[in-house]
């Protein structure tokens, strides 16, 4: 059933509560972010997309520690931990996915860029972040400004950039399963007015995982680290030159299975329960994690006598990646409805490598009285990377897949903003992009391999992607837009066919969107009032899945798919000591013309993955000075937000049904005035809430990811 009439109804509301309230006594302001989500700078306010962003000081509060967690705060948007090392993810936006993003052919439909640098390794995204200026959540394709793989958005973290304002902090941090973090970073300038130059670098340690082992021992451990160093140089006024580098990595337990049962190729629905407990991770082998991810950026931006701006992007990234676990969770089912636990079941390993080199040129300027805003560019990527991938059950692996690959991707892209009077301006850009791709596959084993033994693929995929949008100013502080945008992401080859060399000879294709989407951005009662809001309809086609068949777990096109959804984001300054804010995200999904030999026709599915009919988060922010006679140069501070989601399947067949949840996280602390140094306990899921978020039944196996129970951590932090 669309649902689509009863969001703009809503949205029809919220427009007429706006011009209600137009005008009301303020108490406090808005913080205002600046965002460069069109490639230029521009308050959070003016862009006519649906945009989520974060100051440092908001990543803070909410406890956005790893990219993971940006999710939790974002309408629409899904990410948790998938089926390979333990810092990957699945990364899901209003429906589009990809359930094998730790194989290295595999790539997701949401961009991910750190300082303007696409990430394509879905292994290398979760990392630790430390010293981040801002991160920016650009929802629906955007595929004109930035491209690459952003069919149903882009999430951009933006690092702090050196100038000629020194600062040093320290945070020191201790929680429960002797969990540690250490984060450091002190900048400033090396020449007043010219260079400047900054240190980043976090550490955190987990002595004790949550888990259990029928084996012994509680795995869920790891070690986590994130560098980066920059070199600001800003002696001309028509130069600037950033270079950084970076390295992050982990060593952890790997990915942990919990057993579901009692039987392992359940019939539709298959619930079932921990085999051995919720936390239980049941094998006998033991799981292992490890990444290692650094590179290289260089930002070159030069205003030419003409009046536009050429920028240079250059980047060099090396990414290498190893995981091991068992995909049964050690349990074997001996006979329906009997199963043993506790011993090593079918294991996969994977050794992977990746290299990227991209380019990026970027012109832009006004013209016409200032009333155009243009920009031009061209981009290219160069990656090539192997993997080493095996099964098996024991000792040696009955097979053994090498796979290398390689993808050349060149793009052509403008975009032009007219302002056509004071209150209504159209914008219209496209976007030319060709990528070219290599893949071999090469099976080794004694009796395992099926079909021919080496697979050798090269296909070229190209697309043109129109975007139109018009913003028209109603109040002044009040605007609303509408938007059509298409996006693409390339076909590709096979990554998880377990062995089945016929299955790897399979190219999937592009998929492809057309987005339709309206939408408010609304400052009210003198600025203490956020509302933005915005409904959508997007026409997926050829939409992409990882669909279990047989033993494998291939990537196809299962067909023609709509989505339409609602977002809603609000923030309402209270007062000058409280902060609340809540978001909502409403989504509905129905398989349209479905291939015919796609086993999603089979099963008569009809709802995409990861795509609950809704998910929303609320909290608050409290602060107060201490007026004492001893003490009054202290502020204390607490907040807390409850984030909850509905049912949702884990797969395409909806073979998995994957129960809603709610999670609370809170805060308190206190801190000097003049912010020299605070003292906080914070706590993620305090109401130690059991949930999974993904799994897997089907083709021999029945497992859950789980996530964390309860975590706590009290922090000290300083500013020199």
């Amino acid at each position: 059933m669309k649902i689509l009439e009863r969001k703009n109804c809503k949205l029809i509301q919220l427009t007429l509560l706006i011009s209600i309230f137009s005008i009301a006594p303020a108490w406090a302001q808005i913080e205002e972010i600046i965002v460069t989500a069109e490639r230029r700078s521009e308050g959070i306010q003016d862009v006519p997309l649906s945009i989520s962003a974060f100051s440092s000081d908001a990543m803070e509060k909410k406890q956005i520690d790893v990219t993971k967690d940006i999710a939790f705060h974002v309408p629409n948007l899904l990410a948790y931990t998938l089926t390979a090392g333990g810092d990957a993810v699945q990364v899901h936006m209003r429906g589009v996915s990809v359930q094998n993003g730790g194989m290295m052919t595999s790539e997701t439909p949401v961009g991910f860029y750190e300082d303007d640098i696409y990430r394509g390794r879905m292994a290398a995204i979760n990392t630790q972040l430390t010293d981040i200026e801002r991160v920016e959540v650009l929802r629906g394709p955007q595929a004109t400004l930035y491209g690459r793989n952003t069919i149903s958005g882009a999430v951009k973290i933006i690092s702090r950039t050196p100038g000629d304002e020194a600062w040093k902090n320290l945070s020191i941090g201790y929680g429960n399963y002797e969990t540690s973090l250490i984060t450091a970073s002190l900048g400033g300038p090396i020449e007043e007015g010219s260079l400047s130059g900054s240190l980043a670098l976090a550490y955190g340690d987990r002595g004790e995982g949550y888990f259990d082992n029928t084996t012994g021992g509680h795995p869920g451990e790891y070690d986590r680290h994130a560098f980066r160093g920059k070199l600001h140089w800003y002696e001309n006024d028509r130069v600037d030159i950033v270079a950084s580098v970076f390295s992050s990595g982990s060593k952890n337990d790997g990915f942990n299975a919990v057993p579901y049962g009692p039987d392992f190729d359940p019939p539709t629905l298959p619930i079932g329960e921990p085999l051995a407990g919720f936390y239980c991770a049941c094998s006998a082998h033991q799981s292992t994690g490890d990444s290692d991810h650094s590179g290289g950026t260089l930002h070159v931006t030069v205003d030419l006598d003409t009046g536009a701006t050429l920028k240079s992007i250059t980047a060099i990234t090396d990414l290498d990646d190893h995981f091991s676990f068992d995909l049964n969770g050690g349990a074997f089912q001996a006979a329906p409805g009997f199963v043993l636990t506790g011993i090593q079941g079918f294991t996969l390993t994977s050794n992977g490598e990746s290299d990227q080199f991209s380019q990026e040129f970027q012109l832009s300027g006004k013209a016409k009285d200032d009333q155009l805003d243009w920009i031009v560019g061209l981009y290219y990527m160069e990656e090539e990377g192997s993997q080493s991938f095996s099964g098996g059950m024991g000792g040696d692996p009955f097979f053994t897949e090498h796979t290398t690959f390689k993808t050349d991707s060149v793009a052509f892209f403008t975009q032009f903003t007219y302002q056509m009077s004071d209150s209504l301006s159209l914008t219209a850009g496209a976007r030319y992009t060709e990528d070219d791709k290599e893949y071999t596959n090469q099976c080794v084993s004694f009796f395992m391999c099926a079909g021919p033994l080496t697979v050798a693929l090269d296909e070229s995929f190209t697309e043109t992607t129109p975007k139109f949008s018009l913003e028209y100013q109603w109040k002044e502080n009040v605007m609303v837009y509408a938007i059509v945008a298409s996006g693409f992401q390339a076909g590709g080859f096979q990554t998880l066919c377990i062995a089945n060399m016929n299955c790897a000879g399979n190219i999937y294709d592009p998929q492809t969107v057309w987005n339709y989407e309206i939408g408010i951005k609304s400052d009210l009662l003198d600025n203490t009032l956020r509302v933005n809001a915005s409904t959508f309809v997007a026409k997926y086609k050829d939409i992409q899945q990882t669909i279990i068949t047989g033993n494998a777990y291939p990537q196809g096109n299962v067909g023609e798919v709509d989505v339409d959804g609602f977002e809603l984001e609000m923030t309402w300054a209270a007062s000058e000591n409280l902060s609340l804010f809540a978001t909502l995200g409403l989504m509905d999904s129905d398989y349209g013309k479905v291939a015919a030999n796609s086993p999603v026709y089979a099963t008569g599915a009809d709802t995409l993955p990861s795509t609950p009919d809704y998910s929303f988060n609320a909290g608050f922010d409290y602060v107060w000075n201490v007026q004492h006679q001893f003490y009054n140069d202290l502020e204390v501070f607490l907040g807390a937000n409850l984030f909850k989601t509905d049912d949702y399947f884990s797969e395409a067949t909806n073979a998995l049904l994957i129960p809603g949840y709610s999670l609370v996280n809170a805060y308190v602390g206190v801190r000097s005035l003049d912010g020299s140094w605070q003292i906080s306990l914070r706590g993620k899921n305090i109401t130690d809430e059991e949930y999974y978020v993904s799994g897997i039944a089907g083709a021999g196996t029945n497992i859950r990811t789980t996530e964390p129970p309860a975590e706590y951590m009290l922090t000290a932090k300083f500013n020199f």
